[in-house]
């Protein structure tokens, strides 16, 4: 996925983790933003990464 958006040109990568994976991802260099929510009956966080060596950003939310 990070490839692939950095190859577009996005500047961050956005995505719905699991709340038990939150430090999984957060070693990555993932950052949650906002609060918890439910998912398909699971809890979830909105976690952002801004991707390195990009310099123009995309929409908000693209990836």
């Amino acid at each position: 996925l990070e490839q692939q958006a950095a190859a577009r040109g996005q500047a961050e990568v956005e995505l719905h983790a699991q709340v038990a994976a939150r430090r999984f991802y957060e070693r990555a260099g993932y950052t949650a933003v906002g609060a918890e929510y439910q998912e398909a009956g699971i809890a979830h966080v909105t976690m952002t990464r801004r991707l390195p060596g990009t310099g123009r950003q995309g929409p908000p939310g693209a990836v």
